[in-house]
């Protein structure tokens, strides 16, 4: 990826949480988008890190177990995509 950001997404699957870390991003506002398979946007949400290295919770509790797109849009740079497996647990 060269002097590019990288997105790091973990745990991934995912029970109730995701963890972003974006590096090279320092102060970087963005915005994550979740779609599922069928292209529907399920979750937005204003990604904000602290400092570069640094990552940032997601709740996703909420959304059923299956697999989806994440999106992190960033103003006048590329859109960083990955795929994203929920699970619930019992």
């Amino acid at each position: 990826i060269g002097n590019s950001e990288q997105l790091i997404v973990y745990p991934n699957p995912a029970n109730t949480s995701l963890t972003l870390t974006l590096s090279k991003g320092e102060g970087t506002k963005a915005i994550i988008c979740i779609y599922d398979m069928l292209g529907k946007l399920v979750m937005q949400h204003t990604y904000s890190p602290p400092s570069e290295g640094q990552g940032e919770a997601i709740n996703v509790a909420d959304l059923p177990a299956g697999v989806y797109i994440l999106c992190l849009q960033q103003v006048a740079k590329a859109t960083i995509v990955r795929k994203v497996i929920i699970r619930q647990t019992s």
